[in-house]
């Protein structure tokens, strides 16, 4: 029975349903899992940076967070001390999702008042070769809009889509890593209770081999169309399923 027990006890939690698994290790993420394609797509990093009053916290060098799963609501949780404060790192998967989401909660802070000056909701490496990426996004200087994030893609017509839900984004990629960062740049009350990242959001695709252009030729100009690439029509597909969730 005690032997029982500790099998238990050391299982590493998982989220699942029809369409995708999610796995965990000891501070996030290490495997997801297509379940219809059984395509399995492991990362050796699943990290986060988050400043607070021009103090910046990397999870790299905190301690080891306390784990709880909570199967009803779908979600694992990570809980990191980061004195003054709590991050609470939360990954959810619902019923109808294609993909696995990540959420960072902030709380305390002591004052009462902090300043929340620059999320990094992904600082993430994989184990398969990423052969190359397409960042979507709509730079425009007038109202300040980024990146959407980042469609990353592999050997054998495998994607990974990784966005958060903010068009103010800066994408970066570095090999098999990639991080996905904003700037709310604003001060958060405790009485308003815990600061609430945008959501992070990680979706496996199958390559359709068939690509929209990088730019649209807009509907009053005539001419050919952009022959640049962009997204795969599975990534597009993906994306709106995101953005509607």
């Amino acid at each position: 029975m005690l032997v029982l027990l500790g099998l238990l006890l050391v299982t590493p939690p998982r989220l699942a349903n029809a369409r995708l698994r999610a796995e965990f290790g000891p501070r996030g993420l290490v495997a997801l899992t297509d379940a219809a394609r059984h395509t399995v797509y492991r990362l050796t990093r699943d990290e986060f940076v988050i400043t607070l009053g021009g103090v910046r916290y990397d999870s790299r060098s905190l301690p080891t967070p306390q784990l709880t799963s909570h199967n009803a609501q779908r979600t694992v949780v990570f809980h990191w001390t980061a004195a003054p404060y709590r991050i609470d790192v939360v990954y959810e998967l619902r019923s109808e999702w294609g993909f696995v989401s990540k959420q960072i909660f902030v709380t305390g802070g002591g004052g009462g008042v902090y300043h929340v000056d620059d999320v990094t909701v992904f600082d993430a490496a994989l184990v398969d070769t990423i052969r190359n990426a397409y960042v979507p996004g709509s730079h425009r200087a007038n109202l300040g809009t980024g990146d959407y994030g980042g469609a990353l893609r592999f050997a054998s017509g495998r994607g990974l889509l990784a966005v958060v839900q903010n068009p103010f984004l800066e994408f970066r990629r570095d090999g098999n890593a990639f991080a996905i960062r904003y700037q709310p740049d604003m001060d958060w009350r405790a009485e308003y209770g815990p600061f609430a990242s945008d959501r992070g959001l990680l979706a496996p695709v199958r390559l359709s081999g068939r690509t929209i252009p990088a730019r649209m030729l807009p509907e009053w100009r005539l001419g050919p169309s952009d022959s640049t690439p962009g997204m795969d029509e599975a990534e597009v597909q993906a994306f709106t399923d995101m953005v509607r969730a």
